[in-house]
This record gives structure tokens, C-alpha cells and sequence, in this order.
């Protein structure tokens, strides 16, 4: 089709990494309360989440891409209060990585 892959890798990213931040503020400017009032998150799930990002800090951010349990954790680096610059970088890395590998997957079988 023409389409330049690595554009749109970056533009995947990109926007992929604004939704993750987006999720970073609202932990950051939220409270605890509010995540198990308005999203219907159990206290037990934010704390195991939490506890884990704790382990590695800003580090869990290259996890954010994960299905299901990456806005928790981009949620739980906000409420910690991380650097939200380093936090932007890791968040970045992690989900091009994601992008990347997929493209190199479908144009090693042709699908691309």
C-alpha cells in the first residue's frame, strides 16, 4: 500500500502513550476512593497492582502496553506520584517496543 511502517509505528506510539498519560493524571489527581467508586476497581486489585509498580517504580511503565492491567498500572504510577517526564520516556519506549515487534512480526509473514 505504500504506507511507511515506521511512521506509523511512531504514530501508534504517539497516541498510544497519550492515553497511558492520560491514565497517569487521573492517578495522579484522583483519589483512591474515586478509582473503587466511579471504575469499580476493588481496593485488593489496586494494591497488588500498586505493591508491583512499587517493586520496580518508574521501570513498570514498559508494561503500560499490557491489555487489561496496563491503565492500572499507568493509574498507579500517577497515584505514587512518579516523575511524570521519566515516567512519559519509559511509557514511550515500552509501547514502541510493542508497535515495533509487531510490524517485524506481519513483515516477516508477509502481512504487512
Amino acid at each position: 500500500m505504500g504506507y511507511n511502517k515506521w511512521i506509523i509505528v511512531f504514530v501508534c506510539s504517539l497516541g498510544n502513550t497519550a492515553g497511558g498519560m492520560i491514565s497517569f493524571w487521573m492517578g495522579w489527581l484522583c483519589k483512591w476512593e474515586w478509582l473503587e467508586k466511579y471504575f469499580k476497581v476493588k481496593r485488593e486489585k489496586l494494591m497488588k497492582v500498586h505493591d508491583r509498580v512499587a517493586k520496580y517504580g518508574v521501570w513498570a511503565a514498559l508494561f503500560s502496553w499490557l491489555p487489561l492491567v496496563g491503565d492500572l498500572i499507568s493509574i498507579a504510577l500517577g497515584l505514587m506520584r512518579l516523575n511524570p517526564w521519566k515516567t512519559l520516556l519509559v511509557m514511550f519506549i515500552g509501547k514502541s517496543l510493542r508497535f515495533v515487534v509487531t510490524v517485524i512480526l506481519l513483515d516477516t509473514t508477509g502481512l504487512f
